[in-house]
């Protein structure tokens, strides 16, 4: 057995994990909790050498809702310096995917709707891009509605009333960005199919994608769509969908010793 292959009592422990969770990972799972403080000890150790409180970024933290920010530590949390797109930021903290990222070194464009909450997001998010927006495909009117939910990361587009927000595409966003793109998150409350109209994937290529699946699996559209265009669906965490470049599957060879058997990596 090579270093880098889990033990048995580890193998059997992610076959139990299986049993119990066969369909999709759970954000209630102890491995995926598990998980998070490893990637968080792992990013505060970065931070550390980078300076700490130095380097003028706050001490980090994992601050998904599901885990989200340590299955993609896990794919492309060993590249330093890199660089994110998380839209449906809502204020930078909570529940945010990037958080954790920013915090160890990396940079980033934060995409919220609610002025509020983008104004909140960008005081925090001081080594990121704030754009107050929503996404759609081009073409679509330049404001739109959006109903703000009593739970507010849950609003949405609506046909009328509510607040009104600037509407965009993310080719706009992105324009004038020359360096690569490690992962993009879409966290849209079902209006991510518009959004990927409006992201040129072959110009950009982003690593990785982690996209929101409102029918937990019983819509396939958007997973099509990316098929596609070159990408390679891996591994479902509560409502969100994973998917890697083609050209850069070995990266699920990362998640082997954690999460290869909890989905197809």
């Amino acid at each position: 057995m090579t270093s880098d292959q889990p033990s048995f009592i580890g193998r059997v422990r992610w076959k139990l994990a299986n049993l119990l969770w066969p369909e999709r990972l759970r954000p209630s799972k102890l491995v995926t909790r598990w998980r998070l403080r490893a990637s968080e000890a792992e990013a505060i150790a970065r931070w550390r050498n980078n300076g700490g409180e130095a380097s003028g970024r706050p001490r980090p933290e994992a601050r998904s809702q599901n885990g989200e920010d340590a299955l993609l530590w896990d794919v492309v949390g060993h590249r330093e310096n890199g660089f994110f797109v998380e839209a449906g930021a809502y204020d930078g903290y909570q529940f945010s995917v990037s958080y954790l990222f920013e915090c160890a070194g990396w940079t980033g464009i934060l995409v919220e709707p609610l002025a509020d909450r983008a104004a909140e997001c960008a005081e925090r998010r001081k080594a990121s891009r704030v754009v107050n927006a929503a996404l759609s495909r081009p073409g679509a009117p330049a404001t739109a509605a959006l109903a703000r939910d009593s739970v507010e990361w849950y609003s949405r587009l609506a046909d009328e009333g509510g607040d009104t927000v600037p509407v965009t595409t993310l080719d706009s966003v992105l324009e004038g960005h020359t360096d690569g793109i490690d992962f993009v998150v879409l966290d849209l409350e079902g209006h991510e199919p518009a959004a990927l109209e409006g992201f040129d994937l072959e110009r950009w290529r982003p690593s990785v994608l982690l996209v929101e699946d409102g029918s937990v699996g019983r819509e396939h559209g958007v997973r099509r769509y990316l098929e596609e265009r070159g990408y390679v669906y891996v591994v479902s965490l509560a409502q969100n969908d994973l998917f890697i470049r083609r050209d850069e599957t070995e990266l699920t060879s990362r998640l082997k010793p954690y999460w290869d058997d909890l989905g197809p990596v």
